[in-house]
């Protein structure tokens, strides 16, 4: 699978291995015309999504370099991590795996918990205006990986936002009122004071 995912890159990529992880091929026809030749002549094996994962495999290799535990880790694990774009996390995820010497189903359990409890983090965080406020754009997105999670979520995630702030618009709205009053009020006061306070 490496040999394959090397060559893919290198025959289909320009061998950039950067194109190969936005899975955007320099010869996208000619990519797609070796699956559709496959197809055409009856071959099963290797199977679409067995040549992308061998791509994905290359691009993770490369990404991750030496890394001891990556490396020792079969491949059925490797495929477990493909979907994880930040780096120091999917080594982490190897580490946990080859010390803790973890079974395909138990890896696949662990990261489906870790990923659960992430996603429901992102909508605590953004319902928390402290919290919010005192974070730089840029460093929320990356830090909750929001451009990588699922229609669905992105979409619960739009959701959660706009709900933020009609509710922080509502309470400006209340606060203008009660504004308004306020300076009725101070003028008011104001000439109560000029024309001399009423005397009891």
């Amino acid at each position: 699978m490496y040999e394959i995912g090397e060559y893919l890159i290198s025959e289909f990529y320009d061998n950039d291995y950067e194109l190969a992880k936005q899975k955007k091929p320099a010869k996208a026809k000619c990519f797609a015309r070796v699956i559709d030749t496959l197809r055409a002549n009856g071959e099963k094996k290797p199977s679409r999504s067995w040549l992308h994962n061998a791509i994905d495999l290359m691009v993770d290799k490369k990404a991750v370099g030496d890394f001891l535990s990556y490396g020792n880790l079969p491949l059925s694990h490797k495929v477990l991590l493909f979907p994880i774009n930040d780096l120091e996390e999917k080594k982490i995820y190897a580490e946990e795996a080859y010390t803790g010497n973890l079974t395909v189903s138990q890896f696949r359990d662990l990261i489906k918990r870790n990923k659960k409890a992430h996603e429901a983090s992102v909508f605590r965080f953004l319902k928390d205006e402290k919290s919010v406020n005192t974070r730089d754009i840029e460093e929320i997105f990356s830090d909750f990986n929001i451009l990588q999670l699922t229609e669905k979520k992105f979409d619960k995630v739009k959701k959660t936002v706009q709900d933020e702030i009609e509710e922080i618009e509502a309470k400006i709205n209340d606060q203008k009122i009660i504004l308004e009053k306020y300076k009725a009020i101070k003028n008011k006061l104001d000439k109560v004071a000029k024309k001399g306070k009423p005397k009891i």
